[in-house]
């Protein structure tokens, strides 16, 4: 993949752009993964085989041109003098690519279907756990975004000392 013109930048610049390049291509074949596995459980009962990359392109055909565009400004971003940080681009990229993916799912493989050939509760099930991977730790650890800590679960029996009333 071309990087574009960065020979006037230092090496630790063409470094940190390269490393951020890889996990925005991390990111998005993990996103590309959940989509196939999310439709192949909404049209299946069981774990489908078979070829399914028409789903894999219609993804990489759809979030190609916004990858470019972030490209854009990230490369910009490194060449320029300035000190000030640029845009939080794997921000964008992950709100990018939760957006197409829902998409693409909602509206171009599962939502079109003849209704009386689906099985809606297998599609909402389908659905929520695409939602859930979207927006859940693993993908915002490929794209190296924050991570936000589990709260610690309650043990059942247990009251919160803080809470306790003093009489």
């Amino acid at each position: 993949m071309p990087l574009y013109d960065l020979t006037n930048c230092d090496t630790p610049i063409q470094s940190a752009v390269r490393e951020v390049v890889t996990t925005w291509i991390n990111g998005a074949s993990l996103a590309s993964g959940y989509l196939v596995k999310s439709v192949k459980d909404a049209w299946f009962k069981r774990d489908a085989r078979g070829k399914f990359d028409h789903i894999d392109a219609s993804f990489w055909s759809r979030t190609e041109g916004d990858f470019y565009r972030l490209l854009q400004l990230l490369i910009s971003a490194a060449r320029s003098d300035s000190s000030t940080p640029p845009l939080n681009l794997s921000g964008q990229w992950i709100g990018l690519l939760q957006k197409h993916v829902m998409a693409l799912f909602e509206t171009e493989w599962v939502g079109t279907g003849m209704i009386e050939r689906q099985n809606p509760a297998r599609v909402a099930k389908a659905r929520k756990e695409l939602r859930d991977k979207l927006y859940g730790p693993k993908l915002r650890a490929a794209l190296a975004l924050k991570v936000e800590a589990k709260p610690a679960k309650k043990k059942p029996g247990k009251a919160n000392p803080a809470t306790k009333s003093t009489q």
